[in-house]
């Protein structure tokens, strides 16, 4: 019988309460650190200021707002966000499929994971599709007519310690999961040193990925299928993953477990935020699942504040 896990009602309570104050300066703060060029008219009206597009968006992730319910809670917020205007509604909507926001959301992303860079060991990878308003048509079994819903995929990176996501790439929803883990493993690596495990389901399941973790000194622990051979063809890594897998089941289980990290990751950002995209268009789209994520990142960075006791004090800063 497992023991009953007890938790820290204190701190729990602390973290609820005290969520929104830390979440909006970390907004504030991680956004005014990006090295970002705006370009001024010489005539005309000035444009709005791409932080302070920034700063709306991912406010409006974290609050569940429509975009123009969006606006009134921006000029209650302004002076905490430290927005020099606030955009109109329809502004904030046209900028939010605005392609080189992709490149700010990304360093965003590498930001929130830099005070547990050297406390994160253990990463597992898994994939979520995320629901759009686009229909596209569909054809059963029976060859009949009809149109679904359609649907992006995420493909998350998440740490086993403090579940922040490390990486992500978004494709249409059929693009395969196991070619995505090569850029993962790089942006990862590029944040965490002394990472010694990584686990992921059959969809990962390839000798060239486990010889590229372990190349890296990175132990895999992919989930066998039932055909799955023990001759590695080339692979040691392989060889010596399925003779554990076989062998010793148990410890094998045991660092898999590490997986439903990132099960439990895509359910919560879908839990925090909206669970289908807003945006039309595949740019928007993407723009849109990259700050979800960046705020679910800020959500667990504020729970890892006050339980676990970790050290922001560097993103507030900066």
């Amino acid at each position: 019988m497992k023991g009953t896990i007890r938790r820290d009602w204190s701190a729990y309570n602390a973290f609820q309460v005290k969520e929104l104050n830390v979440v909006v300066e970390l907004i504030r703060s991680l956004v005014d650190s990006l090295d970002i060029h705006e370009f001024q008219r010489r005539v005309g009206r000035s444009a709005a200021q791409t932080k302070d597009i920034l700063k709306c968006l991912l406010l409006q992730q974290y609050m569940g707002l429509s975009d123009r319910r969006l606006e009134a809670w921006l000029w209650l917020l302004k002076e905490k966000l430290g927005l020099e205007e606030v955009p109109d509604f329809s502004t904030i909507c046209k900028h939010a499929n605005d392609p080189k926001l992709k490149d700010y959301y990304e360093q965003l992303l590498v930001k929130t994971n830099e005070p547990i860079k050297d406390l994160e060991h253990s990463f597992s990878t898994d994939s979520s599709g995320f629901s759009t308003k686009n229909t596209v048509p569909w054809v059963t079994v029976k060859k009949s007519k009809g149109t679904r819903k359609d649907y992006v995929k995420g493909h998350f990176t998440i740490g086993r310690t403090f579940k922040l996501v490390s990486s992500i790439t978004i494709t249409r929803g059929r693009a395969g999961d196991s070619p995505q883990l090569p850029e993962h493993l790089e942006k990862t690596k590029k944040i965490f040193k002394g990472i010694y495990c990584w686990c992921m389901d059959s969809a990962y399941l390839a000798r060239k990925n486990c010889t590229m973790l372990w190349n890296e000194g990175i132990l895999p622990f992919i989930k066998p299928r039932s055909n799955s051979t023990i001759k590695k063809k080339g692979s040691m890594a392989w060889r010596w993953m399925m003779e554990l897998y076989r062998n010793a089941k148990e410890i094998f289980d045991e660092f898999y477990h590490g997986r439903s990290i990132s099960e439990t990751g895509n359910s919560t950002i879908k839990r925090l935020t909206n669970p289908s995209l807003r945006k039309k268009n595949f740019i928007g789209q993407v723009n849109e699942l990259l700050a979800k994520t960046v705020i679910y990142n800020l959500i667990c960075l504020t729970r890892a504040l006050f339980t676990m006791k970790i050290n922001i004090k560097p993103l507030i800063t900066q």
